[in-house]
């Protein structure tokens, strides 16, 4: 199963190597809409000690102008940003899928005609076609999940660390705790996805 797996992922990469451009415009895309999104509170924060400072009214009213300006600015770039990412993504997939579908039917062809006798074209089809929704699922998992994640965790760490290195260190620990918890727990469940998927191959 891990030699299946990893070919697979070598397989997925290969393809998302060849649509470098468009990956990389969806990646950056996400990256700037997460750093947006950590960026935003910031500004909250500076507003709220702007109001408790004991600055004279005129002198407030332009701070706190200032920081509205940057906020509408920062959520406008967060805005367009996903829109962008979604809109790149939506072009990227089905490009991928594609070539993934034609490549595995261009290799079904060379099998001899006693090779489709002995299988069951169904169960063929269908494996093809849990191989194409695999990639779908990984890159949606990846582009709006863990990305935007490791993008805002980075972040926040870094601002923790700069204002309170023992509140820095105790979040990067809890970070690293979560992490190696949910993959024990993943590589647990490994084993009955794939008694599922045969289940679900037997009874299709």
């Amino acid at each position: 199963m891990k030699t299946t797996t990893k070919l697979t992922l070598i397989r997925y990469w290969q393809e998302i190597r060849k649509h470098w451009f468009l990956t990389s415009a969806v990646v950056l895309f996400v990256s700037l809409a997460s750093v947006s999104d950590v960026i935003i509170p910031l500004y909250y924060k500076d507003f709220f000690n702007v109001l408790t400072n004991g600055q004279t009214p005129a002198n407030q009213t332009r701070a706190l102008i200032g920081i509205l300006v940057f906020v509408a600015l920062f959520e406008l770039t967060r805005w367009v940003m996903w829109r962008l990412a979604s809109i790149t993504n939506n072009e990227l997939q089905p490009r991928i899928i594609a070539d993934l579908t034609n490549q595995c039917y261009a290799y079904m062809h060379k099998h001899s005609f006693a090779f489709f006798n002995n299988n069951f074209v169904g169960s063929l089809v269908k494996r093809i076609s849990y191989f194409t929704r695999a990639f779908e699922n990984i890159a949606d998992r990846f582009t709006w999940n863990i990305l935007p994640l490791i993008v805002e965790m980075s972040f926040v760490l870094v601002v923790l660390l700069r204002l309170n290195l023992v509140l820095g260190l105790a979040a990067a620990g809890w970070i690293l705790l979560f992490t190696i918890t949910n993959w024990i727990f993943a590589t647990y469940k490994i084993k009955f996805d794939v008694q599922r998927s045969a289940a679900e191959t037997k009874s299709t």
